[in-house]
Protein backbone atom coordinates (compact mmCIF):
# COMPACT_ATOMS: atom_id res chain seq x y z
CA UNK A 1 0.00 0.00 0.00
CA UNK A 2 1.53 3.19 -0.78
CA UNK A 3 2.45 5.29 2.28
CA UNK A 4 0.48 8.35 1.16
CA UNK A 5 -2.55 6.89 0.87
CA UNK A 6 -4.87 6.72 3.32
CA UNK A 7 -8.00 5.26 3.81
CA UNK A 8 -10.80 6.51 1.64
CA UNK A 9 -8.87 9.32 0.32
CA UNK A 10 -7.62 9.79 -3.54
CA UNK A 11 -4.40 9.46 -4.47
CA UNK A 12 -2.78 12.63 -6.09
CA UNK A 13 -1.03 11.95 -9.03
CA UNK A 14 1.88 14.01 -9.38
CA UNK A 15 4.20 14.48 -12.51
CA UNK A 16 6.97 16.01 -11.18
CA UNK A 17 7.72 12.43 -10.31
CA UNK A 18 8.89 10.04 -13.40
CA UNK A 19 7.33 7.10 -12.34
CA UNK A 20 4.01 8.89 -12.03
CA UNK A 21 4.32 10.48 -15.56
CA UNK A 22 6.05 6.32 -16.87
CA UNK A 23 2.85 4.54 -15.34
CA UNK A 24 0.71 6.91 -16.86
CA UNK A 25 2.12 6.18 -20.50
CA UNK A 26 2.50 2.72 -19.77
CA UNK A 27 -1.81 2.66 -18.67
CA UNK A 28 -2.98 5.21 -21.05
CA UNK A 29 -0.44 5.49 -24.25
CA UNK A 30 -2.38 3.19 -26.25
CA UNK A 31 -5.26 4.61 -25.70
CA UNK A 32 -4.14 7.70 -26.74
CA UNK A 33 -2.27 6.85 -29.33
CA UNK A 34 -5.46 4.57 -31.00
CA UNK A 35 -7.83 7.62 -30.93
CA UNK A 36 -4.84 10.21 -32.53
CA UNK A 37 -4.56 8.00 -34.81
CA UNK A 38 -8.13 7.61 -35.72
CA UNK A 39 -8.16 11.47 -36.18
CA UNK A 40 -4.66 11.67 -38.31
CA UNK A 41 -4.27 8.79 -39.64
CA UNK A 42 -1.05 8.30 -39.92
CA UNK A 43 1.02 5.87 -37.56
CA UNK A 44 3.98 8.26 -37.47
CA UNK A 45 2.03 11.73 -37.13
CA UNK A 46 0.01 10.13 -33.92
CA UNK A 47 3.18 8.92 -32.40
CA UNK A 48 5.17 12.34 -33.03
CA UNK A 49 1.69 13.87 -30.91
CA UNK A 50 1.36 11.32 -28.35
CA UNK A 51 4.95 11.92 -27.42
CA UNK A 52 4.85 15.61 -27.79
CA UNK A 53 1.42 15.09 -25.21
CA UNK A 54 3.55 13.30 -22.90
CA UNK A 55 6.56 15.64 -23.10
CA UNK A 56 4.62 18.28 -22.26
CA UNK A 57 2.54 16.32 -18.84
CA UNK A 58 6.55 16.04 -17.95
CA UNK A 59 6.98 19.59 -18.58
CA UNK A 60 3.80 21.00 -16.85
CA UNK A 61 3.97 18.77 -14.03
CA UNK A 62 0.22 18.76 -13.27
CA UNK A 63 -1.51 17.36 -10.05
CA UNK A 64 -4.60 15.14 -10.67
CA UNK A 65 -6.51 13.64 -7.87
CA UNK A 66 -7.37 11.01 -9.77
CA UNK A 67 -6.76 8.69 -12.67
CA UNK A 68 -9.39 9.89 -14.51
CA UNK A 69 -8.57 13.35 -14.21
CA UNK A 70 -5.25 12.74 -15.68
CA UNK A 71 -6.90 10.15 -18.58
CA UNK A 72 -9.23 13.01 -19.46
CA UNK A 73 -6.02 15.54 -19.88
CA UNK A 74 -4.33 12.94 -21.84
CA UNK A 75 -7.09 12.67 -23.43
CA UNK A 76 -8.36 15.99 -24.75
CA UNK A 77 -4.58 17.17 -25.12
CA UNK A 78 -3.95 14.07 -27.97
CA UNK A 79 -7.80 15.40 -29.40
CA UNK A 80 -6.48 18.83 -29.85
CA UNK A 81 -2.68 18.07 -31.06
CA UNK A 82 -4.71 15.82 -33.76
CA UNK A 83 -7.15 18.77 -34.26
CA UNK A 84 -4.37 21.31 -34.41
CA UNK A 85 -2.16 18.63 -36.63
CA UNK A 86 -5.32 18.71 -39.32
CA UNK A 87 -5.79 22.54 -39.65
CA UNK A 88 -1.97 22.94 -40.46
CA UNK A 89 -2.19 20.50 -42.84
CA UNK A 90 -5.40 21.20 -44.07
CA UNK A 91 -3.90 25.11 -44.29
CA UNK A 92 -0.79 23.58 -46.49
CA UNK A 93 -2.75 21.48 -48.64
CA UNK A 94 -5.12 24.61 -49.82
CA UNK A 95 -1.67 26.88 -50.55
CA UNK A 96 0.33 24.09 -51.86
CA UNK A 97 -2.10 22.14 -53.89
CA UNK A 98 -1.25 18.68 -51.31
CA UNK A 99 -3.82 16.20 -50.23
CA UNK A 100 -2.39 15.73 -46.91
CA UNK A 101 -5.88 15.02 -45.38
CA UNK A 102 -7.38 13.06 -48.00
CA UNK A 103 -3.65 10.29 -47.60
CA UNK A 104 -4.58 10.21 -43.51
CA UNK A 105 -8.36 9.39 -44.05
CA UNK A 106 -7.27 6.45 -46.98
CA UNK A 107 -5.32 4.91 -44.51
CA UNK A 108 -7.56 5.11 -41.98
CA UNK A 109 -10.48 4.11 -44.31
CA UNK A 110 -8.83 1.81 -46.63
CA UNK A 111 -11.42 -1.24 -46.41
CA UNK A 112 -13.64 2.17 -47.37
CA UNK A 113 -15.00 2.88 -50.79
CA UNK A 114 -13.35 5.57 -52.63
CA UNK A 115 -16.98 7.71 -52.15
CA UNK A 116 -16.71 7.20 -48.24
CA UNK A 117 -13.46 8.64 -47.91
CA UNK A 118 -14.28 11.82 -49.69
CA UNK A 119 -17.28 12.02 -47.86
CA UNK A 120 -15.38 11.66 -44.72
CA UNK A 121 -12.81 14.19 -46.04
CA UNK A 122 -15.31 16.48 -46.28
CA UNK A 123 -17.29 16.21 -43.30
CA UNK A 124 -14.12 16.63 -41.36
CA UNK A 125 -12.91 19.94 -43.51
CA UNK A 126 -16.49 21.22 -43.16
CA UNK A 127 -16.28 20.75 -39.58
CA UNK A 128 -13.01 22.16 -38.77
CA UNK A 129 -14.07 25.61 -40.90
CA UNK A 130 -17.46 25.71 -39.89
CA UNK A 131 -17.60 24.65 -35.54
CA UNK A 132 -16.10 26.59 -32.54
CA UNK A 133 -13.83 24.20 -30.80
CA UNK A 134 -15.85 23.14 -28.46
CA UNK A 135 -18.32 21.80 -31.27
CA UNK A 136 -15.33 20.15 -32.78
CA UNK A 137 -14.39 19.01 -29.70
CA UNK A 138 -17.97 16.90 -29.39
CA UNK A 139 -18.38 16.63 -33.29
CA UNK A 140 -15.03 14.48 -33.11
CA UNK A 141 -15.94 12.89 -30.06
CA UNK A 142 -19.02 11.57 -31.05
CA UNK A 143 -18.54 11.00 -35.02
CA UNK A 144 -14.56 9.83 -34.99
CA UNK A 145 -14.48 8.48 -31.11
CA UNK A 146 -18.32 6.86 -31.63
CA UNK A 147 -18.47 8.16 -28.25
CA UNK A 148 -22.28 7.93 -26.43
CA UNK A 149 -23.71 11.22 -25.49
CA UNK A 150 -23.55 9.89 -21.92
CA UNK A 151 -19.98 9.71 -22.44
CA UNK A 152 -19.13 12.92 -23.97
CA UNK A 153 -21.32 14.20 -21.24
CA UNK A 154 -19.27 12.44 -18.85
CA UNK A 155 -15.99 13.50 -19.98
CA UNK A 156 -16.60 16.82 -20.82
CA UNK A 157 -18.32 17.65 -17.14
CA UNK A 158 -21.53 18.51 -18.72
CA UNK A 159 -25.03 17.46 -19.20
CA UNK A 160 -26.15 15.08 -21.65
CA UNK A 161 -29.06 17.32 -22.37
CA UNK A 162 -26.12 19.75 -23.38
CA UNK A 163 -24.71 17.34 -25.35
CA UNK A 164 -27.42 16.32 -27.30
CA UNK A 165 -28.12 20.32 -27.63
CA UNK A 166 -24.92 21.15 -29.02
CA UNK A 167 -25.43 17.60 -31.05
CA UNK A 168 -28.43 19.62 -33.02
CA UNK A 169 -26.71 23.15 -33.37
CA UNK A 170 -23.67 20.99 -35.11
CA UNK A 171 -25.88 19.26 -37.56
CA UNK A 172 -27.44 22.30 -38.26
CA UNK A 173 -24.30 23.95 -39.18
CA UNK A 174 -22.80 21.20 -41.24
CA UNK A 175 -26.15 20.63 -42.96
CA UNK A 176 -26.17 23.63 -45.52
CA UNK A 177 -22.33 23.11 -46.22
CA UNK A 178 -22.41 19.62 -46.59
CA UNK A 179 -25.36 20.19 -49.20
CA UNK A 180 -23.26 22.52 -51.29
CA UNK A 181 -20.01 20.62 -51.51
CA UNK A 182 -22.37 17.53 -53.00
CA UNK A 183 -24.09 19.49 -55.42
CA UNK A 184 -20.38 21.36 -56.53
CA UNK A 185 -19.53 17.77 -56.65
CA UNK A 186 -22.27 16.63 -58.54
CA UNK A 187 -22.00 19.96 -61.06
CA UNK A 188 -18.30 19.10 -61.86
CA UNK A 189 -19.19 15.37 -62.40
CA UNK A 190 -22.21 16.26 -65.20
CA UNK A 191 -20.07 18.79 -66.17
CA UNK A 192 -22.18 21.62 -66.39
CA UNK A 193 -25.83 22.82 -63.56
CA UNK A 194 -26.94 19.70 -61.93
CA UNK A 195 -30.83 22.18 -61.19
Amino acid sequence: MNKNHTQGSPVALNCSDKNVVHSLYERMGRAALSKTLRLVGRVEVAQDLVQEVFLRLWDRQPVFYSELAAYQWIYKSCHHAAIDYLRLASSKREISGESVLDCALFDTYSGSSIDAVFSNRQLIETALKNLSKREQEIFFYRIVDEMTQEEIAEFLGISRRTVIRDLEAIGQKLALPLAVHKLEGLKERKGGDVL
